[in-house]
């Protein structure tokens, strides 16, 4: 199967099908590696529980909010590059970026644009794989910084549960007067294929109405 992926892989690189029509085999190789990348990457997460503009190679592909493709790549990648930086200012990229979109003459980003990116994110990239310890000082980092994130109370909560469920979430931790189905759904080691589809699509559903 492996021989045969790989197959596939490379004829689309090809210069035979490239000569034929360069933009489909483009695109349909990047499509694939996509998917490719994101088994390799998480395989509890599909690419079919994420949010389409997320995970696409091409944005006008995409059916729902388009116009936040290419702003999530942008996201993603500074988190990524903040996370690998051990300076006590390492999340000033992500912060600049942030500020910028909002307060630019053009306005290109709402704050509940970047505050549902920010939490598909982490959510996809991190909490999925149960590695989200070292991003514990992105929300201080973002309410110090980027005040019109707006960032309180019922978006502070859901941003804390997030990135520190065992300490934010209730129920997490086993109470018995407070566990309930929901906690459980919610715990980085849960692994019930057939039940953890419910998790994306109510985290999902979390950051559309952000």
């Amino acid at each position: 199967m492996k021989r045969t992926w790989n197959y596939l892989m490379k004829m689309l690189q090809s210069s035979f099908l490239r000569n034929i029509n360069d933009e489909w085999s483009s695109k349909l190789y990047a499509m694939f590696e996509t998917r490719a990348k994101a088994i390799r990457d998480n395989e509890h997460l599909r690419l079919c529980d994420q949010l389409e503009f997320t995970s696409s190679p091409i944005a006008s592909d995409c059916a729902i909010f388009p116009h936040l493709h290419q702003q999530y790549l942008s996201l993603s990648g500074l988190v990524d590059e903040c996370l690998a930086n051990s300076s006590s200012e390492k999340w000033k990229p992500l912060t600049k970026w942030c500020t910028e979109q909002l307060l630019s003459d053009d306005a290109r980003l709402r704050p509940n644009e970047i505050k549902a990116m920010l939490l598909l994110k982490i959510y996809y990239d991190y909490y999925c794989q149960a590695d989200n310890e070292n991003l514990h000082s992105i929300f201080e980092a973002l309410v110090e910084e980027v005040d019109e994130l707006e960032l309180r109370e019922e978006k502070e909560r859901v941003f804390r549960a997030i990135l520190e469920p065992e300490k934010y979430l209730i129920g997490y931790n086993d109470d018995a007067d407070e566990t309930n189905v929901l906690n459980g759904l919610f715990k980085k080691t849960f692994r019930s294929e057939d039940e953890l589809y419910l998790r994306h699509a109510l985290m999902n559903l979390m950051a559309s109405i952000c």
